[in-house]
């Protein structure tokens, strides 16, 4: 369970709060899409989840946070340890470890975990998230996008109910890309996961909600149906925006999620005469 009342958040020096009254409940497991441009308040509204703000980045927070029923904003991301685990747009700022598989033990190590249970977690995520060819590897020598996988193959490896991932495909090449979709798919069972992006393509798919930012506010939540519109000014696919037009001229009568699923909704229309061009 994440809840959120009344959240405002302000950094030093500025007179504007970057998140402006924000109220928000996640009670099932899934994947959350938190989606707006860029300036809207998607990392610092993680940041805060994580209890980084204001324990290391410093900002005037008010409100009330509850996190699994901790309480990040007062007590700090130690009190979520082993609950929550948090992946950054720049895992390399985060990666510790000469090697993969020392950075997969690491935060196991830190947990205190007996050497047995470190060892089948971390076989478990190697196995889940196909690492197999990473595993032996040297940290130094990886992409960004090899290290975003390993990040989240150690945030998995806590056992964390809550991933928060703050714009984790920013900075990934096409493959990595479409590995890292897939593994998130593979692991969303039984968690809450928090997807901050701008960078939709594939995740809209995945997504069991999104939820638009805009001026540091919650401007809607609800099913890619329910947000289409709102989504046309952040990076969306071209599926979308086709969606959006064919759905406004009667053509088709909700979003779909692929391709696929496009096409046999417009092919269905014209086979009907539903579409009017």
């Amino acid at each position: 369970m994440i809840e959120l009342r009344n959240l405002w958040v302000r950094y030093p020096n500025r007179d504007k709060f970057i998140l402006r009254g924000v109220n928000l409940e996640i009670s099932t497991d899934g994947i959350y899409l938190i989606v707006g441009k860029t300036g809207c308040g998607k990392t610092t509204l993680a940041r805060v989840l994580v209890g980084l703000i204001p324990h290391i980045f410093y900002a005037e927070v008010s409100g009330e946070v509850r996190v699994l029923g901790e309480d990040p904003i007062k007590n700090g991301p130690g009190t979520l340890a082993g609950k929550v685990a948090y992946v950054s747009q720049n895992p390399e700022l985060f990666i510790s470890s000469i090697t993969v598989e020392e950075e997969l033990y690491l935060p196991l190590i830190n947990l205190g975990l007996k050497p047995e249970s470190m060892k089948r977690r971390v076989e478990y995520v190697v196995k889940t998230l196909k690492l197999g060819d990473l595993i032996n590897r040297s940290t130094l020598e990886l992409s960004s996008g090899q290290l975003q996988l390993i990040a989240l193959a150690s945030a998995i490896a806590t056992g964390a109910k809550v991933l928060v991932l703050d714009e984790p495909l920013s900075r990934l090449d096409p493959d990595n890309y479409i590995r890292f979709i897939k593994a998130l798919s593979e692991v969303s069972t039984g968690r809450i996961i928090l997807v901050f992006e701008h960078h939709l393509d594939y995740l809209v798919e995945l997504a069991n909600k999104i939820i638009v930012l805009k001026d540091g506010t919650v401007a809607a939540q609800g099913s890619l149906d329910d947000v289409a519109e709102l989504l046309l000014d952040i990076n969306i696919p071209e599926l979308l925006e086709y969606a959006v037009i064919f759905r406004g001229r009667g053509c088709i009568d909700r979003i779909p999620k692929s391709l696929n699923e496009f096409l046999v909704m417009i092919e269905n229309a014209i086979k009907h005469k539903e579409c009017v061009v």
